[in-house]
């Protein structure tokens, strides 16, 4: 039995994959399996995945009839063998020592999460160099969370390696954009022990066309409900200073209205008037904890209780 499994969602990645799969196949831990969903590709990713398969023993490929990266990584997962699981995006490239380093740090800390650094490059710039010291870092979960919530650490479930039994019951939301910002806090609130690996083991690439880079007003309600339900958790579920908690909670109020006004902004926002009100109800909701909020926010809380129609005018200009 292989001792990670590493999960890759395939899409109409066909110009990316090789580079892809060449890196988690060069990785120094060789005891791992390498799982390709692919799901309704039509650029020749799904033929791509099929030809790589032959040239390494270690590949299983599933071939899915539903679209979405959370339904490619839940299905994948059912299949995956091994008591680790890791992901890695079709489009992007890992060093190659990252897993060896990353299940290593597993197995001498007993850790259910362990977590690295990212550097971002895009297709016209030369991939940047490692860094990072690699020094090990034991975390309690809830201090890891508390970070992810002030955006010191990424929410991506591609920076780390989860022990199985984590991710089978927590599984990602289907049919929801950001996923990895609606349940990986959640999935490490489950857990016991995290590590934190200080080097920049993942390389994400930045293309104009990939799903974060090209927003919607779904996308933008999908961001805001991801966003709020960490409110909810913060006061309910965390353990850590409440002058933190204050300070995530003005972070999160924020956020929440920054992707209420870029809703409103948007031309096709028209047919999205029943996630707008929505959003207002769940923003308004908040009111009894104004005393938390500074007065930016608080101003924007009472414009959008009062003066409803002309918020909604001055950001749709």
């Amino acid at each position: 039995m292989p001792c990670l499994s590493i999960i890759i969602p395939v899409h109409n990645t066909a110009g990316y994959l090789q580079k892809c799969v060449d890196s988690v196949r060069a990785q120094t831990l060789s005891d791992i399996e390498i799982i390709l969903a692919e799901n309704l590709s039509d650029d020749g990713s799904s033929e791509l995945c099929d030809e790589i398969a032959v040239s390494d023993s270690r590949i299983k490929v599933i071939h899915l009839d539903i679209a979405g990266l959370s339904h490619a990584r839940n299905c994948a997962l059912k299949v995956a063998s091994a008591p680790y699981i890791g992901y890695v995006d079709s489009d992007d490239f890992i060093s190659n020592d990252m897993y060896e380093n990353m299940y290593g740090a597993a197995i001498k800390y007993n850790a259910d999460v362990v977590y690295c650094n990212f550097r971002r490059f895009s297709p016209d710039m030369p991939v940047p160099e490692d860094s990072g010291s690699g020094a090990e870092t034991v975390r309690r979960p809830d201090d890891v969370i508390a970070d992810m919530f002030m955006e010191r650490i990424s929410s991506s479930a591609c920076t780390k390696i989860f022990r199985k039994e984590l991710l089978e019951n927590n599984p990602f939301p289907e049919g929801m954009y950001f996923e990895d910002h609606a349940v990986v806090y959640r999935i490490i609130g489950k857990s016991s022990v995290c590590v934190h690996i200080d080097r920049d083991y993942y390389y994400y690439l930045q293309r104009d066309s990939s799903i974060c880079h090209t927003l919607s007003p779904e996308k933008e309600y999908h961001f805001f409900m991801a966003e709020y339900d960490r409110i909810g958790y913060l006061d309910k579920s965390l353990e850590i200073p409440s002058r933190t908690k204050d300070a995530i909670f003005r972070m999160q109020v924020l956020n929440c209205f920054l992707h209420l006004k870029n809703i409103l902004k948007m031309k096709d926002a028209s047919g999205f008037g029943n996630e707008i009100s929505d959003m207002r109800a769940k923003l308004l909701s908040l009111k009894p904890e104004k005393q938390r909020m500074n007065g930016k926010l608080r101003y924007r809380l009472f414009r959008l209780e009062y003066l409803w129609p002309l918020f909604r005018l001055s950001h749709s200009l």
